[in-house]
């Protein structure tokens, strides 16, 4: 499958003024990536007219961080880890709802591993903990793709 590259939320050009294409295991990546950057809609977010194509795209890494005072750093690691899993598994359920469209064996998840772990920041809020966490996922075709990123935006 071929899609447009995206960098920043913005479509990427190339110097002759076409957009560039990604496939395989960059397309991946930046699906990924994307579900686990978009917050998915709740009471925070949310404006006064819903205008989420899908309201469930996404996770609530970002929103654990306010979560701060009222879970334990082993609450808030188990939480993150969670949210990258299961934003994972909808990828997956994206894949297998598509699956006429014949994907690439670099495209397909065979395995995935997700850690993360605790950081005190004492540069911006005091005692505030960010968890970073990373997903190491195989490919079908044997290529390994990490994707990493934290509870802070």
């Amino acid at each position: 499958m071929i899609s447009l590259r995206f960098v920043d939320s913005d479509w990427v050009l190339l110097s002759t003024g076409k957009v560039e294409l990604i496939s395989g295991p960059n397309r991946f990546r930046q699906n990924i990536s994307k579900i686990l950057k978009s917050d998915k809609e709740n009471t925070i977010n949310i404006g006064e007219i819903p205008f989420r194509y899908n309201p469930l795209f996404g996770t609530n890494i970002v929103f654990i961080n306010a979560l701060n005072d009222i879970l334990t750093i082993e609450d808030a690691l188990e939480a993150t880890k969670a949210e990258v899993r299961e934003a994972i598994i909808k990828y997956l359920e994206i894949q297998l709802e598509k699956q006429l469209l014949q994907l690439d064996d670099s495209e397909i998840l065979a395995d995935a591993t997700v850690r993360a772990l605790a950081n005190r920041d004492t540069t911006t809020i005091p005692n505030r903990i960010v968890i970073i966490y990373t997903a190491t996922m195989e490919m079908k075709d044997g290529e390994t793709i990490t994707i990493e990123g934290s509870t802070v935006t």
